[in-house]
């Protein structure tokens, strides 16, 4: 069966490119947003010379583009030249896009009252409280108060369609909207706010969430949208270390409101996003020996922000103990055989598989379990529900 990338967003107009030493180049544009967040940029030049287009450099370029009506504005920071087609016909420019494109229909004033949109992918839920879509009323929407601010999570209208998709072919697809609403003159705080979100969603889901588009709103007007066609990681199966299905939902919003303000406090001393997007790429990829050493690696990387943290000196220890430390630290039970992982990782970096004899799917979960309980015990997740992945059953810490 065929994957279908379905079109977002799609914008024309006129545009210009911008490169050192380059005259700049002018001509017509579509700029196309895929619903996995794929961006494409074609570019038809007009009354520029073929050897202008042979000399464009390699290096990065800029992209300032306007609508037909004139509605909006456009800007890409950064554009790269995939393919150039010159024969015949229009000779057309292909870029591949990295960086942010902004659109602006109207310009915002500080004290404008906005609701910022932003659109998330690979995050799989179930709602609170009913939306009423055409004919139907449908379960759609978590509504959470975070730092101050109500958040409201929002599942697209074909959710099922995109959650079974993902199912199937596990890639990316855009599955909700966060909507928050504050002023203007907040809107980093905002996108901070919608950030700290993403990654605590990432470690309760076990996929890796992150926005794809924001649009902002003044008077259910839009007036600004930004496109974000930056790194995504493919869905997975994997059961979620809190249940965000029906009869779980009440202990994800708990587990958003409860550790919120801990994340926020320990997210820079410990690198939790960088800790916690390493704990979840470990879980999308196989094979086991690949999941285990990013794991391991995980683990490391909260040890060494620990001891930088804490002002622990150089100093040569086990890996045993300065897991126990960190375990100590935050008050995480564990055993003494939870801790001997060490040289199972020393093994498979060596010789590239698990020891003889090692059951590699109990290390594995064992390990995985162990640093699950880290980061609930680092939020201060305590006595309320989570999945084990060892007894394969909800516990608590």
């Amino acid at each position: 069966m065929f994957i279908i990338l379905l079109t977002m967003r799609e914008y024309k107009g006129k545009g210009a490119l911008h490169f050192p030493w380059v005259p700049i180049i002018e001509g017509t544009f579509k700029l196309t947003f895929k619903d996995n967040g794929k961006t494409s940029l074609e570019f038809i030049p007009e009354g520029t010379t073929f050897f202008n287009l042979l000399s464009l450099p390699s290096d990065a370029g800029r992209f300032t583009g306007k609508a037909n009506d004139s509605k909006y504005t456009i800007f890409i920071d950064k554009v790269y030249i995939r393919r150039a087609t010159i024969g015949e016909g229009d000779p057309r420019l292909t870029f591949e896009i990295f960086h942010p494109i902004r659109i602006t229909y109207q310009n915002l004033q500080e004290d404008d009252e906005i609701e910022m949109v932003q659109g998330l992918s690979n995050f799989l839920f179930d709602g609170k409280e009913a939306t009423q879509r055409g004919q139907q009323w449908i379960r759609d929407t978590l509504r959470c108060v975070l730092n101050g601010k109500e958040v409201r999570l929002v599942q697209l209208p074909d959710f099922k369609q995109i959650e079974e998709h993902l199912k199937e072919f596990r890639d990316v697809r855009t599955t909700c909207e966060l909507k928050v609403i504050g002023k203007y003159k907040e809107i980093s705080s905002l996108r901070e706010l919608s950030r700290n979100t993403q990654y605590l969603c990432s470690l309760a889901s076990g996929n890796y969430v992150t926005k794809m588009y924001e649009d902002i709103f003044k008077e259910k007007i839009l007036l600004e949208t930004n496109l974000f066609p930056l790194k995504t990681y493919p869905f997975s199966n994997i059961e979620p270390l809190i249940d965000t299905s029906l009869r779980g939902i009440n202990e994800f919003k708990e587990y958003l409101e409860g550790t919120y303000l801990q994340y926020v406090k320990l997210k820079d001393p410990l690198g939790l996003p960088y800790t916690i997007e390493f704990f979840v790429t470990s879980k999308l990829y196989p094979p086991m020996e690949v999941e285990f050493l990013l794991t391991t690696t995980t683990l490391e990387c909260l040890e060494s922000y620990f001891a930088d943290w804490k002002k622990i000196g150089p100093e040569k220890i086990s890996m045993k103990k300065k897991t126990r430390r960190i375990l100590d630290e935050f008050k995480v039970p564990h055993s003494s055989s939870e801790l001997e992982f060490d040289y199972i990782r020393n093994f498979i970096v060596h010789e590239g598989r698990f020891p003889p004899y090692c059951e590699r799917h109990n290390a594995l979960m064992g390990l995985r379990n162990l640093v699950d309980r880290l980061f609930l015990g680092i939020l201060e997740y305590r006595g309320k529900p989570y999945y084990n992945i060892v007894k394969q059953k909800k516990d608590s810490l």
